[in-house]
């Protein structure tokens, strides 16, 4: 695939349908997402990524796979030294920290960047499917197959949190204000209060298996509530988790949403679906997509700009043109 090849670049106006629910605001933006492929090195699935205000983004994927955006359209190969596969990465850029998990109780740390990487001892052997770091502490969750684990430094050693007994695969994590939420198969949502050490069972009424999990940045109708948590489900649509009460649908969607980033701005599908939400207006999702229809994986950035991952090594950047009201 050719370097920097277009995708696609779509008006989001008000005549273009969208996923809208909540409240109505006066103002209907009249945005534009604008997709564009970046060469990637490497032709395995990337499932995860972490991206931030600057132009540097770490992805990890199959086989160990780490690469680095070192430039503009630029991708390094970096030696993870594990061969596990990598499912999820996250981020602490105040301290240049990215940790990374994945298969058999595999976890990678950096300390620069993701430039350099060495193994950490996770005290498991279960699989990882999702890790988070929190923002104003140095504590990081990962779960997984059964487990919760909780690090007190920014991943460099960990320990078991308690999770409720018949805990099975936990898929997606995320926290705020020392909160966390964790959401995996057969309905499960766990609860925890106390940086992950213990975890309780929020129940759903329903038998759902759940992806991922993001906290709702921009749901204004929280305000000053603390932020609701976004669950999304394998039957296309995506829930509000709000002081640990399940609420119903907020969105439903063409496929499954496998990826949301940390700020609920941006989700990926499995058939590569990229959705954003502008902040503007409640509840206003703006439907983009385009072939090869493969699937992302991996999605991360701030509210205008994101890099999300996938299928065959597929990296895409994403930028939002904000153009006012219409």
């Amino acid at each position: 695939m050719s370097s920097a090849q277009r995708w696609c670049r779509i008006a989001l106006g008000a005549s273009l349908a969208a996923l809208e629910f909540g409240c109505e605001g006066e103002c209907s933006p009249n945005n534009e997402v604008e997709l564009s492929f970046e060469a990637s090195p490497v032709a395995v699935t990337l499932r995860g990524i972490v991206a931030g205000e600057g132009e540097g983004a770490v992805a990890v994927g199959d086989g160990g796979t780490i690469v680095r955006r070192v430039a503009e359209d630029d991708w390094d190969l970096q030696a993870s030294g594990v061969t596990a596969d990598l499912f999820a990465v996250a981020s602490r850029p105040q301290e240049s920290v990215v940790v990374a998990v994945g298969a058999a109780g595999t976890i990678v740390r950096s300390a620069d960047d993701g430039a350099t990487w060495r193994p950490v001892a996770s005290g498991t052997t279960a699989e990882l499917y999702a890790v988070a770091l929190a923002e104003d502490e140095a504590v990081a969750i990962a779960v997984g197959d059964g487990v919760a684990l909780r690090s007190e430094d920014a991943g460099g050693t960990w320990s078991m949190g308690q999770v409720p007994e018949g805990t099975s695969v936990l898929r997606g994590v995320a926290g705020r204000d020392g909160a966390w939420l964790a959401a995996g198969e057969n309905s499960q949502v766990l609860s925890s209060v106390d940086g992950g050490r213990t975890w309780q069972r929020i129940e759903l009424g329903r038998l759902i298996d759940l992806q991922a999990v993001a906290v709702d940045r921009y749901d204004l109708t929280s305000a000053p509530e603390p932020e609701p948590f976004l669950v999304s489900d394998t039957v296309h649509a995506v829930f509000v988790v709000s002081d640990r009460r399940w609420h119903g649908a907020t969105a439903s969607i063409s496929e499954t949403i496998l990826d949301m980033s940390r700020d609920g701005a941006w989700w990926v599908g499995e058939r590569g679906l990229v959705l954003h939400r502008p902040s503007t207006v409640f509840g206003g999702f703006m439907p983009l997509s385009a072939d090869p229809k493969l699937a992302l994986h991996g999605v991360e950035g701030t509210r205008t700009r994101a890099f999300a991952v996938g299928a065959e090594g597929l990296i895409v950047r994403a930028v939002l043109h904000e153009l006012g009201c219409s």
